[in-house]
């Protein structure tokens, strides 16, 4: 028998022994990143949302010379589209550092997890904290 596979369910049984190993099994599709759980602070959501879309279209841009060879010429994927990508993606970011406040207190809240969080969770925080830091003002 195969390690992680049990004689109960074979496939299933595997899957959901991944899930247990990385810490996963027991939570709800929505602890795992769903909408639910995502963007609950005290802020414009609508506005925070196309930012954030803005945003990952610039990195995509930006990333370019890791995919772009493979679809277009060496010179967009290397010079065109990163430089149209950072043209993107800094206003973007700066619009996410001056534009997203909490509602009641008006603290920057996307600027308060870039420069204020640790760097291994403050984007994480940011798509999943409630509670504005300053105020203490919550959604829930």
């Amino acid at each position: 028998m195969a390690a992680g596979t049990h004689a109960v369910g074979g496939r299933a049984a595997e899957s959901n022994f991944r899930l247990e190993r990385t810490g996963f099994a027991g939570r709800s599709p929505g602890a795992l990143g769903g909408l639910r759980t995502v963007l609950r602070l005290p802020i414009n959501k609508t506005l925070t949302l196309m930012i954030l879309t803005v945003l990952m279209i610039g990195g995509l841009f930006a990333a370019a010379p890791l995919w772009g060879p493979f679809l277009t010429s060496e010179e967009m994927a290397f010079a065109t589209l990163p430089m149209i990508g950072v043209a993107i993606a800094a206003p973007a970011f700066a619009g996410l550092c001056l534009l997203v406040r909490c509602q009641r207190c008006r603290y920057r809240l996307f600027w308060y997890a870039v420069t204020k969080r640790s760097h291994r969770d403050s984007i994480e925080w940011f798509l999943t904290a409630h509670q504005c830091p300053e105020c203490g003002h919550s959604t829930v």
